[in-house]
């Protein structure tokens, strides 16, 4: 009976500890060593080569059009103010080495639902599309009740830009990329999406749609030269993000991108920053295996209700005159 007991306790020792050596293992892989030994998408685009990036003008979707300009790609991008989209075109042809690229824009409101059939147009004037990132995404402007009367259009709102955008852009471009026999589909998600987030729950809903498709996408499309990524950051120093330095934890877009675009090819889905999958490990393997997982929860849970807090009392200061 001892024995029994012994070489049980030492199999489930040896279980735990080899299944955090390979998850410890897989994350060194997508995020260096794939790359590096060259199993990861190239990025090597013909002259003729096109990337489509929806949210282009400002954070994350921005980085990616700087980093994929670089890279000898041409650009159709796609956001909702032209006045914005014409001041991109200028900062990335006068920050870009590579001339003679051409940079398209095209301007659409995700919020409208009749925005598709014109894109639709747009991107098949394209000689050939590449990559398409579907970046384009929409937040609260604090951490929120579900059902508090005033985000009630809000609510809509993020279901059609983060989730229906998405669904349609790919619609779009997937039959392009079929005919050609390659592409490369990044849709952006959020770290938000792995588990329950209270006060961003309509925000993280819409990104778990996001991971679930894509990664549905991945293994449809996987044998037709189709490479299709869920893109799950945690926090980035952007503007929506609201995070104005950068830390170890928070990169800028511009680092986060490069890291990410490095494990392309490795994987269906993807923190994308060596930082963001410490945390994908502790939340999704770690906490598990003490039954902790909703641990995760209560966390952000109780971290939003504190950014809600300092939103709030900062709104109303800014209502009593005493903050500008």
């Amino acid at each position: 009976m001892d024995s029994v007991v012994y070489y049980s306790g030492v199999a489930i020792i040896a279980f735990f500890t080899l299944s955090i050596i390979y998850r410890l293992a897989r994350g060194l892989w997508n995020l260096k060593l794939g790359c590096m030994l060259g199993f990861s998408e190239q990025f090597k685009p013909k002259e003729n080569s096109w990337a489509v990036i929806t949210g282009s003008t400002d954070g994350i979707g921005l980085a990616y059009a700087h980093e994929l300009l670089r890279r000898g790609y041409n650009l159709l991008l796609i956001s909702r103010s032209t006045e914005k989209l014409e001041a991109v075109k200028e900062e990335l042809e006068n920050n870009s080495n590579k001339r003679g690229k051409e940079i398209r824009l095209h301007a659409a409101d995700f919020n409208k639902s009749d925005i598709y059939t014109a894109i639709e147009k747009e991107i098949k004037k394209l000689p050939r599309v590449d990559v398409l990132i579907n970046n384009v995404g929409m937040s609260y402007e604090h951490p929120e009740f579900f059902a508090s009367p005033h985000l009630a259009e809000k609510n809509q709102q993020i279901i059609q830009v983060n989730s229906v955008s998405c669904a349609r852009i790919c619609f779009i471009v997937l039959p392009i990329m079929e005919q050609q026999k390659y592409g490369v589909v990044l849709n952006v998600s959020s770290f938000s999406a792995l588990d329950p987030c209270p006060l961003l729950s309509i925000y993280a809903a819409s990104k778990s749609f996001v991971d679930v498709f894509t990664r549905s996408l991945a293994y449809e499309y996987g044998k037709k030269g189709i490479t299709i990524q869920s893109v799950l950051p945690s926090f980035v120093a952007t503007k929506m993000s609201k995070i104005r330095k950068p830390t170890w934890m928070a990169p800028t877009p511009e680092n986060y991108v490069k890291s990410q675009l490095k494990t392309v090819g490795l994987d269906n889905h993807t923190t994308g920053y060596w930082s963001h999958e410490l945390q994908y490990y502790f939340t999704q393997h770690v906490f598990p295996i003490i039954h902790s997982r909703s641990l995760t929860s209560n966390l952000a849970f109780n971290q939003m209700k504190l950014l809600r807090h300092k939103a709030l009392r900062k709104a109303q200061q800014i209502a009593d005159g005493t903050r500008s």
